[in-house]
C-alpha cells in the first residue's frame, strides 16, 4: 500500500475530469486475490492465487467546489460508459517520459462530502479498477491552441516492441470555437526520429458541452501485435474551421506491452 499527497501527485484524471483535489491524501494499492487451500488435517492455513488482481484507491481531503462537482458528475456517469483515467506521482507538474498509471475500463467511485467551507469541500472518495491497470509513460501533458502543434518526441531508449500497447487519453478542457471536432493521435517511430507513423487514433471529440453524454474526454485504446516505438509523439487535428479561441488541455499516457 502506497501513500501520496496532492503536492506529489501531478495528474489524477478520471473520465476526462481533473480531480486531484486542492489538498488531498491518496492511498493506493494493488492486491492479488487468494483463496484458502488447506485441507482437513493440515496444521497451517495455506493460500493459493486465483489469478485475479485488483487495484483500489482512496482519496480524502479538500476539493474545490469545481472538483467536487466533477466527482459527483463522475459518479453520475457510472454504468453509462467506460471510464478511463491517469494517475502520476512523478512530481507536479510531471516530466514527459515519467511513469504514469493507466486505468482502463470502468471505475466504480464513491464520493461523500463531510464539510463545506467557502469554496472548499471536505470529502472522501474511493475508486476501484473495472479493468486492467498499467504503469506506462507520460507522452503528452499540455494545452494546444487552434494550430494544434505536435507534441515533443518522447524516446524510451528501448528497442522496438512487437506486441503493441495501451494508450489513455484525457482531455480535461476543450473549446471547439467553430471547429467540428478534435482528433488526437499517437505516432510511433521504430527506426528514425524523423519518420513517424500512426499507432493509435482516438475517437474524434465533437462536442465541448460537459453535460453531453457523448463527450469522449476519457478514452483508452489497446492495440495488439504491432511493432511499436521506441520513439513516440502526439499529434492533433482540428476538423472543420477552428476559431482563434479553439483550445484543449490534453494528457496522454502510453504503456508498451513487452513480449512474453
Amino acid at each position: 500500500m502506497s501513500k501520496a499527497t496532492s503536492v506529489d501527485v501531478g495528474i489524477f484524471h478520471m473520465g476526462g475530469y481533473d480531480i486531484r483535489g486542492f489538498s488531498t491524501m491518496f492511498t493506493y494499492n494493488f492486491e492479488a486475490m487468494t483463496e484458502e487451500a488447506h485441507v482437513l488435517g493440515d496444521s497451517w492455513v495455506y493460500h493459493d492465487t486465483v489469478r485475479v488482481t485488483k487495484s483500489t484507491m482512496e482519496q480524502s481531503g479538500f476539493f474545490t467546489t469545481e472538483e467536487a462537482g466533477a466527482n459527483q458528475a463522475l459518479g453520475a456517469r457510472l454504468g453509462s460508459a467506460p471510464i478511463s483515467g491517469l494517475f502520476s506521482v512523478a512530481g507536479n507538474p510531471p516530466a514527459l517520459g515519467s511513469i504514469v498509471r493507466l486505468f482502463v475500463g470502468a471505475l466504480q467511485s464513491s464520493f461523500n462530502v463531510t464539510a463545506e467551507r467557502g469554496a472548499l469541500v471536505k470529502a472522501n472518495a474511493s475508486y476501484a479498477s473495472g479493468g486492467q491497470v498499467y504503469d506506462g509513460k507520460l507522452i503528452y501533458f499540455s494545452s494546444i491552441d487552434e494550430n494544434g502543434t505536435a507534441g515533443t518526441v518522447v524516446d524510451t531508449g528501448a528497442t522496438p516492441y512487437v506486441n503493441g500497447g495501451v494508450a489513455v487519453l484525457s482531455v480535461t478542457s476543450i473549446n471547439l470555437d467553430g471547429a467540428d471536432g478534435l482528433i488526437v493521435r499517437v505516432m510511433e517511430s521504430p527506426d528514425s526520429p524523423e519518420v513517424f507513423v500512426e499507432m493509435i487514433e482516438f475517437a474524434e471529440i465533437t462536442t465541448d458541452d460537459p453535460e453531453d453524454p457523448d463527450l469522449l474526454c476519457g478514452q483508452a485504446i489497446d492495440v495488439l501485435g504491432l511493432t511499436v516505438g521506441p520513439r513516440y509523439k502526439v499529434t492533433f487535428e482540428w476538423t472543420g474551421t477552428p476559431g482563434a479561441a479553439a483550445a484543449a488541455t490534453v494528457t496522454v499516457g502510453l504503456y508498451v506491452r513487452p513480449v512474453v
